[in-house]
């Protein structure tokens, strides 16, 4: 996991961005993990971070896919996912009755 700070003000913590180790359907991932401050969204600071990440998990950590989930209705998240080149999986979705987890994926 990485703390992102803004570059003019080093001391100002805006997000989080990292992978972490996770199980899905039975299979090692790595989960593609992004939370930033509303005041900064829009700004693509997530979208960097999460292309980031996932470049140095095709490099580094290749044997594993990267997998994000969210809400059908977090529209940014998803955003977000495919702007590090995640693509949909519908058939990873898990209905866990209240709410949906959709998943994004990258190698698969």
């Amino acid at each position: 996991m990485w703390t992102v700070v803004l570059r003019s003000d080093p001391d100002t913590v805006v997000g989080f961005t990292g992978l972490t180790y996770r199980t899905v359907h039975g299979r090692d991932v790595l989960n593609l993990y992004y939370r930033y401050d509303p005041s900064v969204w829009g700004r693509g600071y997530a979208s960097e971070g999460a292309r980031c990440a996932v470049r140095l998990a095709n490099r580094l950590l290749s044997t594993f896919p990267v997998v994000a989930y969210t809400t059908p209705d977090n529209i940014g998240s998803q955003r977000t996912a495919l702007a590090a080149g995640l693509t949909r999986h519908e058939e990873l979705d898990i209905d866990n009755g209240r709410y949906t987890d959709i998943y994004l994926a990258q190698g698969w």
